[in-house]
């Protein structure tokens, strides 16, 4: 059965990689970003560029993020499988006094929503927040998600967890729809700081845990004059690409583990490292070693 991927991943990784100030107290206005990346993969036998533009729109209530992807590949995956394919990720989150409302669309295929259920995925969910402290925050609720699920029925119920915690020694954020997402920054008003964030898709094998892992170094604190600009950081992830095609059944995946180095400047983040372990998987779960090499990533954002 596919399992519908955590609706706040988008959320989490989109603030947390590009560092959109989305829960930054705007008195009620609202303020845009828009967004651009670059991606580059190189294995032994898989080689992919990949190039993001978007947006978001964030208030003190409301939060849009919008994202198109195209992704090519060198040469096109085997099992004719195609050599290219387009992402489009959509989030609308609404939080007002304790009532929490999120709706995603995410469709990550050659054909686009319009290839069939088995190519997106879509859910809205509703939480209200039963504890609003100050270092903690708890919100419970529930939705629907619909996709192709493996099921007799397109549509499912699906719980909504959102778990917020921060202290001097550490902010952490836990989410779960149908698969966990957490994020942790240990030492959080420090220079030196311990990053980490992990989801779960599916439950297959042990690459179906993606992570990232940091130790970084901010270069000037929360109360100079310039902000907590500029950082550095070394560490080592678990991450993959993959998409529907609508002439298959089954996901194409391409994974890899990578230890790497960042240069954060806030509004330009540009890392990379070596990737090794790299792997194929195809038609009825047939992996394939896609051998070693390296990555790169360039993304920025400017706020208005």
């Amino acid at each position: 059965m596919k399992l519908f991927s955590g609706v706040l991943c988008l959320f989490i990784l989109t603030a947390l990689a590009l560092q959109i100030p989305l829960t930054a107290d705007t008195s009620g206005d609202f303020v845009y970003v828009p967004m651009a990346g670059y991606d580059l993969l190189r294995l032994s036998s898989a080689k992919t560029h990949s190039i993001t533009a978007g947006g978001a729109k964030a208030g003190k209530e409301i939060t849009f993020v919008g994202l198109y992807t195209r992704t090519i590949f060198d040469s096109a995956p085997a099992q004719d499988y195609p050599g290219a394919c387009h992402g489009i990720e959509l989030l609308l989150d609404i939080n007002k006094n304790r009532h929490q409302v999120v709706s995603l669309l995410k469709s990550e295929s050659d054909q686009p929503v319009c290839g069939g259920l088995e190519t997106f995925q879509t859910a809205v969910v509703y939480g209200y927040e039963f504890i609003a402290g100050t270092r903690l925050h708890l919100a419970l609720g529930g939705g629907l998600a619909v996709s192709d699920f493996g099921l007799e029925s397109p549509v499912i119920p699906v719980p909504f967890v959102r778990l917020r915690y921060e202290s001097p020694l550490l902010e952490a954020g836990f989410d779960f729809i149908t698969g966990p997402n957490l994020d942790l920054t240990f030492f959080p008003q420090q220079r030196f700081r311990l990053n980490g964030e992990f989801r779960i898709d599916q439950f297959r094998d042990a690459r179906d845990l993606i992570f990232e892992a940091s130790l970084e170094y901010r270069v000037f604190n929360d109360q100079s004059s310039v902000g907590d600009l500029a950082g550095v950081a070394l560490g080592i992830k678990s991450d993959n690409l993959s998409f529907t095609s609508a002439e298959h059944s089954e996901v194409y995946e391409l994974h890899y583990y990578a230890v790497f180095a960042e240069l954060d400047l806030s509004f330009l983040s540009l890392s990379g490292g070596y990737a090794f372990d790299g792997r194929e998987r195809y038609e009825d779960d047939y992996t394939v070693g896609a051998g070693d090499g390296y990555f790169i990533s360039l993304s920025g954002l400017w706020q208005f």
